[in-house]
């Protein structure tokens, strides 16, 4: 993979989400949560910020990313 730049975890997922309010979670953490709540093949795609990958598992993914109680996972919370 020479040439192909890798985005944060939290880059893609600002990218992704919709309306983001508060700030997001230190990456290890947001790597443990979504480790959690999305498939291995959605992992990978995000970690590897394709976006011209397969359209059905794209909108799969940010449908799942925009989902209020994954939301509130992945915010930084005083």
């Amino acid at each position: 993979m020479l040439g192909v730049a890798r985005v944060g975890i939290a880059d893609e997922l600002k990218a992704r989400i919709n309306k983001l309010i508060l700030p997001l979670k230190d990456e290890d953490e947001l790597l443990v949560i979504l480790k959690q709540k999305l498939t291995k093949k959605e992992l990978k795609r995000l970690k590897a910020g394709l976006d011209d990958a397969d359209g059905d598992l794209q909108m799969k993914l940010n449908k799942k990313l925009n989902q209020e109680k994954l939301k509130q996972l992945l915010y930084m919370v005083d």
